[in-house]
């Protein structure tokens, strides 16, 4: 988006965001390096598991096998989505007054954003672990399928969306935010996807 402005006939508190991996693309890690979007993770993650990388798998199966070996596959994702720098087109979508931002990213975009405007770094934001409040305010940001910044080390498999089985878990539990989710995409103005 660096030769164009983001449109601006729209109501923003009346729109959703919707951010997939591409969204952070131009962001920096606490790596000093841009966090893997696409295949690339799935690369990263196959590296890790010294599994080849022509190997018939994809992320699912690899971060599956991962957990499984017990690599240090937090270690991995806490390296590479611990966002420490934004570019400056997130931060320009970022500034609207959004109904809501719901986001299939592990990062913490989001949450860098807001510190550096001086706001909380977690007030009003969910992860798909959370319990679903009766209201859900203006401006909310949704970690669909979790959050480096609410994973440890023994957990990620239960704290983030990553293997087959976290999946397939999910669509079992089916998750109130994804009801909330099929509200605002019903009742909103716009639903803009970023970054797919």
């Amino acid at each position: 988006m660096p030769n164009q402005q983001f449109p601006a006939h729209f109501d923003p508190s009346r729109c959703v965001l919707f951010l997939g991996a591409g969204f952070s693309a131009e962001a920096k890690n606490k790596l000093n390096i841009k966090p893997p979007v696409g295949r690339e993770l799935e690369k990263e993650v196959k590296k890790l598991a010294n599994v080849a990388d022509d190997e018939v798998s994809d992320l699912l199966d690899a971060s599956g096998y991962a957990l499984a070996q017990g690599f240090d596959l937090y270690g991995l994702l806490e390296g590479m989505y611990t966002i420490r720098q934004l570019a400056p087109e997130q931060c320009a979508i970022l500034s609207h007054p959004w109904r809501r931002i719901y986001t299939t990213n592990y990062d913490n975009s989001v949450s860098v954003f807001r510190t550096e405007q001086g706001q909380s770094a977690t007030d009003n934001i969910f992860d798909i672990g959370d319990d679903v409040p009766r209201k859900v305010r203006q401006g909310a940001v949704i970690h669909l399928h979790g959050s480096i910044a609410r994973c440890q080390p023994d957990n990620v498999d239960n704290s983030l969306v990553l293997s087959r089985r976290s999946y397939v878990e999910q669509r079992v539990k089916k998750s109130g935010w994804w009801d909330w989710f099929d509200k605002d995409v019903r009742t909103s103005q716009y639903v803009f996807f970023l970054g797919y």
